[in-house]
Formats: C-alpha cells, structure tokens, sequence
C-alpha cells in the first residue's frame, strides 16, 4: 500500500473537523443575536415598593418589626385590530362620464352630467341637492319599483366594471318597471375617498402597528352590490393600491355592503365553519355621502351591531349626517373625511380594547445582616422558606397591596442596617418580567446601660447673678425682591394705598377698560389626549387656564367692564356663556365643556359662533378678540381662513393657541403651525408644547388685549 493511500483516512478525517469546526464557528457568529431575541422582554408594570421598621430605636435585648408594601400598576395591552374599510362608489359619489347613458354605469372625470344627473348642482360637492330632500329622507332613486324591486343584490357593476347592470338602469319617462335611478353628483366625491385611505394608511401609527402584528386592514366596495376588494392583510400597502380600481355608479344599497364586510370578519376552520374570536377587535370604516335608502339602512350597523366598531367619514358637503351619526356605534365615531387627526386619536386611544394586565407571580426576598436573629414564627405570610439568613415568599398572584413582616432581634450596639439585601421579582400575566429593589432601612441599638445607686446630694440656693441688657439695634425693614413677572404682566398695576408728589402717567388698568372676549376652545377627542405622561389632559388644562383667565378680567376685588364669553368646538360649534360678566356663569360654563367632547375640528364653525356673539355687544369705545385654542390642523381650513379674514377685518384681534403640536408627525406639525399663523392676527400666534404652560399664556393674553 502506498504512503498516499495510507494517510487517506487521516487526511477525510482531519477535513471532516476542519469543515465542522468552521460550520460552528459561522454558526456561533449570529449566537449572541438569537439569544438576545429570545431573552424575556421587561415588564411595563410599575411597581412601588416601602420598607420600613418600628420602632426604629430600641435597646439591646429588644425586638422590632420590619414591615415590606408591595403596589403594581400595569398598563393594558391592546387586543390587535382588524379594520375594513367600506367605500360607497354608487352614483351619487360619482360624475357621469357618458351623457345621455342614465345612471348605471359611469367612471370618474366628466364633468358633464347625463340625463341622470342632478337636476340642481351642489356646489359644495356631490349628495344632497339643496332644494330636495332634507337629512334623514329618502334620497333621489329610492322609490318603489311599479311591479317589484328589481335591484337586489345579485346584480351591480363590481371591480373595475362600468357596464350598468339591468337592475341599475332605465330610459326616464319611458314607464319602466324597473328601480328608479339614483342620480349623478356633479362631484368626484370617490377621489376624496381614494385620498382618505392612502393618507390613513401612511400614517405612522398605523404603520407600525401592522408591522408589529397589532393590525390587519381590508378594502371592500358598495354600489349595486357588495364586493371585497382586498382580505384582511398586514401588508397595508395592498390596500393603499387598490383604492384605484374604485369606479362610480349604480345604487347606495349600504345593506349588502355590509353583508360583505360581515363575512370578511369571519374567521373559518377547514370545514367552512365559522370560528368565534375574540382576541381581535373589529373596526369598519364606511366613507359615503350618506344617501342611502331607509329601507337599506339600520342604524349601528344593524346584524354587525355589538360585534364590530363601525366608524362613519362623510364625504362631501352634502352628506346625509344624520344616517351617518346613527349608523356611526359610537356619538365620537362619527367624523368627515378631513378628520384626520381625530381619527388617528381613535386608532390609538378608543378603538384599541385593553385587556387588563397585572403581576402573575412574585418572589420576595430579603437576607438579613449577620448580626440580626429572625424571631421565631413572627413571618407573616407564614409561606416562608429560610435558608441561613435568607427569607422568601413566593406568592402566585400576589395581592394588590401585598404586605409582608417579620420581627428581627439586633445582637449587638449600633447603628445597623437591618438587610444585607431585599427585593422583589415578578411575571406578570403577559409572562414579561421585572425585578425592583426595597430601600434600605436602618435600626438603632442602645447598649445595656449600669444603673447608678442613689446618693444623698446637698443642696444650695445659687447665688442670683445680674443679666445684662442688650439695647436692640434697629433693624431696616427688609425690602422684597423683585419677582420675575412676563413682559405683557408688567402692564397690569394693582391698586395701591400709597401716592407720590410727582406726576406720572396714568397707567392702563385692565378692569377699566371696556373688553369683549371670547374664549373659544377645541373639544375634540384629540383633547382627551396629555401633553406628556402623567399630565393633566389638554381639554382639563384649558379649562383651567381659561378659569385663570376669567378670574384676571373679572377679579372679585373691584367691578370690571370685561365681559367674556365661551364657545368650544368640534364638528360643531357651542355657546357655552353668551357675553356675562358674571364668575359664576363662566366657570359652569367651562366645567361643562369636557362633557361636550366629540370629533371633528372645525375651527371655521367656532369662529363664527364667537363672532356672532362679539357682534351682540356694541359698547362704545370698546375692544374685542377671541382667544382660540386648538391641538392640531382644522377640518374646515377654507372655512376658517374665509372667518378669520372677515373678523381681523371688522377689527378684532384673533390669538390663536396651539397646543402640543409637537406630538403630530413633522408634516402635520408644519402645516399646524402655518396655519395657525396664517389665521392669527400678526403677531399673536403662541405654540405651547406642554399644558404647564396655559395658564402663563392665558395671563399674557389677558393683559395684552387691554393694555397692549
């Protein structure tokens, strides 16, 4: 045999481990990464943990009691969400695009309507014709058919089909016995619906949420007849794509809409039958002008009602609110397609139903200093386990405040802590973990002290000894620092009983000064929101600013001839207090503004309330402003800027507030703020980014207006 085939084996042998021992090392490369992966993650639970001892002196020989408090506070996690979102592309929503071709069929882009158009234009957008019929009545094409209605739900155009179905179309005058057609808007109402989407869905907030696995969105379509568009995916950008394929005409038939989107919730096994869950919580999202047939139509989503969220966005101006709000599950769930920021506030803050989360299991520890003795059967909870000088409790679940002592016996003088070591351990019921330390307390130990005999001691009268008298020096009268005060506070003097020789201005008092403000508030469900953790909410922060305001304008110590009133403002506009100068009014009225919370942010609408109260005073020599505060970009900013041009016009100041702008994504932060510098007067727009501030401003605001 030769050499070379004898050194064969060792040679495969000694390759076989060269290649093994590489393949380990490439595998060991990303080790560190995987273990990090699959290490538990912390636990959100805040814990709050006391420690203490009584008494805390004693003498040698004695006992004391250690007493530990555990508290917890977990937020609650999210349930994932799955959303549908349900877009009316029935002819009312849509131009016609083939005159004289009826209102079966139809695309988008003519803006030349045929003979199924609406007879009066809207020129607020498609829906309601503004001498037909009002909110909540039957629109145009929901009469009866002569002999049976034929428009069921079998036949429509569906995705990407202009062609009218037999059901959708009929020669007008001609005595058909077919369903009567539902107009043409003179509107492309289905973009605005397109654009709603996309801009919905390239939120960040609900981008993460679907790359984390907390969201699943569907798209699904309504005329003639329901269609589903897109299943429920994470991958979001599918339904941003096809929003496209949307395509006008036929009837509002928003019963088999959704009938569509119910079976798209449906979760099934692999024998078709349908698989309860309730580990999701369902949202529908309808954006339609509302022009539905009432016998179509149930209010709260009729068989879904209970089961799914159903949130409403109008489209166009001519939108039928009122079938919207009741088909809408909630008053807040009922928004506009501009109501961006609102809706996002619902995603993240009252969509989402948290399931409670709380401490699972806890392991208490404490290992006591040497020179300390545990007494004897003085654990309590009696569950302990001593291992040397090692006590611990294991409790699964723990209370809530869970309380645990023993007594300890010091064995020496000194001042001594009484653990080496304490503190707690947990999982809690999202199996995440969290580990805290107790503060450390100290004990101190009198020694063992000889008691002295008694001795007969004399006793002598002391010899009474004089006391000097210091004469007191006189001591000048410490005269107060000056305080910061801002700029515009400087202008408001407070009486004073003293007087000088020398002339002087007369300097501007605020209360003789005759003012008209109105306070005009954002009352949107985005005002629920803090500014920062644990803070006040923003709606509560303007309450109490504005309070501080009133209280400056109207102090109780002297008259004033301020009169103030307030409005707040949502998808609609209030007067909470016409113009008073009565505290006590205004301070109700303020209190209640929380409770008329609701969506929508129609600056424009407020305005307008607080100008026509502004306009029922006509004091002469007097002055007038508004003060509006508000979170975010208006839902009516054509609205709003045509308002505020007409009130700087008439001569009255508009300070404009904005509040936490700092939490919108940079797009909408910039487009907040030129905006609401845009509507201000020059000059008078303040951002504020927390509500610690309001108050401050209010202040300033208030001494500006009299004394500028």
């Amino acid at each position: 045999m030769s050499p070379t085939r004898r050194l064969a084996p060792f040679l495969l042998l000694s390759a076989t481990l060269l290649v093994s021992g590489a393949l380990l090392a490439l595998a060991g490369l990303g080790q560190p990464d995987r273990l990090a992966d699959t290490a538990p993650l912390p636990s959100k639970c805040v814990a709050g943990l006391t420690k203490s001892v009584d008494p805390s002196v004693i003498d040698l020989g004695q006992t004391a009691k250690v007493t530990m408090v555990v508290t917890h506070t977990c937020p609650g996690t999210a349930l994932p969400i799955d959303m549908i979102f349900l877009a009316d592309v029935s002819a009312s929503m849509a131009r016609d695009t083939k005159a004289g071709s009826g209102a079966g069929g139809g695309g988008i882009g003519d803006p030349t309507p045929g003979p199924g158009g609406d007879p009066t234009p809207d020129p607020g957008g498609g829906g309601l014709d503004p001498g037909g019929p009002k909110p909540g009545d039957d629109p145009l094409g929901c009469e009866p058919p002569k002999t049976g209605d034929l428009g069921g739900g079998g036949g429509g155009s569906g995705i990407g089909d202009p062609t009218p179905t037999p059901a959708a179309t009929n020669t007008p005058g001609s005595g058909s016995d077919e369903k009567p057609l539902e107009p043409f808007g003179t509107t492309d109402l289905i973009r605005e619906v397109q654009k709603t989407i996309r801009d919905i869905l390239d939120r960040d907030e609900l981008k993460d949420a679907a790359a984390n696995g907390k969201l699943r969105v569907g798209l699904a379509q309504f005329n003639d007849r329901g269609s589903q568009l897109v299943a429920l995916t994470e991958r979001i950008d599918q339904v941003s794509a096809r929003v496209s394929r949307f395509r006008g005409g036929g009837h509002s038939r928003i019963d088999l809409g959704l009938r569509t989107v119910e079976t798209m919730f449906q979760t099934k096994d692999r024998f078709g039958r349908v698989i309860r869950d309730d580990g999701r919580v369902r949202v529908l999202v309808v954006l339609s002008d509302g022009q539905f047939c009432k016998k179509d139509f149930r209010p709260g989503g009729g068989r879904l009602s209970g089961q799914v969220k159903v949130v409403t966005m109008a489209v166009g101006r001519g939108a039928d609110t009122r079938k919207l709000r009741q088909l809408a599950t909630e008053t807040e769930y009922n928004l506009t397609t501009k109501d961006l920021k609102e809706f996002v506030h619902l995603f993240t803050a009252a969509l989402p139903k948290p399931i409670p989360v709380s401490f699972a299991a806890l392991t208490l520890r404490d290992e006591l200093q040497p020179n300390m003795r545990l007494v004897a059967d003085s654990a309590d909870p009696v569950t302990l386990t001593l291992t040397g000088q090692t006590l611990e409790w294991a409790l699964a679940p723990p209370g809530n405040p869970l309380t645990v002592s023993y007594r300890v016996e010091p064995l020496e003088a000194g001042t001594w802590p009484v653990s080496v070591a304490s503190g707690i351990s947990w999982t809690d019921t999202d199996a995440l973990t969290g580990t805290l330390a107790f503060p450390p307390v100290t004990i101190d130990v009198n020694p063992p002290t000889a008691t002295p005999t008694p001795t007969d001691t004399p006793t002598h009268t002391p010899t009474a000894t004089a006391t000097a008298t210091n004469t007191p020096t006189a001591t000048a009268t410490p005269r107060p620092k000056p305080a910061y005060l801002p700029f515009a506070l400087r202008n408001w003097p407070e009486p004073t009983a003293t007087t000088t020789a020398t002339p002087t201005a007369t300097p501007c008092v605020p209360e003789d000064q005759i003012i008209d403000i109105a306070v005009v508030i954002d009352t949107s469900n985005s005002m629920k929101e803090t500014t920062r953790p644990g803070g006040p909410r923003k709606i509560d922060a303007a309450v109490s600013a504005a309070k501080g305001l009133v209280d400056l304008l109207l102090p109780t110590s002297r008259a004033s001839k301020a009169l103030v009133t307030v409005i707040g403002f949502n998808g609609e506009a209030t007067v909470v207090a016409a113009l008073s100068g009565d505290r006590t009014l205004l301070f109700s009225a303020l209190d209640a503004l929380p409770g008329t919370q609701a969506g929508g942010t129609f600056i424009g609408k407020g305005l307008a309330a607080a100008a026509g109260e502004l306009a029922k005073s006509s004091r002469p020599g007097g002055k007038q402003a508004l003060i509006v505060l508000t979170d975010g970009v208006p839902s009516d900013p054509d609205q709003a800027r045509a308002q505020s041009t007409a009130i700087r016009t008439a001569g009255k100041e508009i300070f404009m507030v904005g509040l936490g702008l700092e939490s919108l994504v940079p797009a909408d932060r910039a487009a907040a703020r030129q905006f609401l510098t845009e509507i201000a007067s020059p000059g008078r727009f303040s951002d504020v980014a927390d509500t610690g501030e309001l108050e401050r401003i209010y202040r300033e605001i208030g001494a500006v207006i009299p004394c500028p």
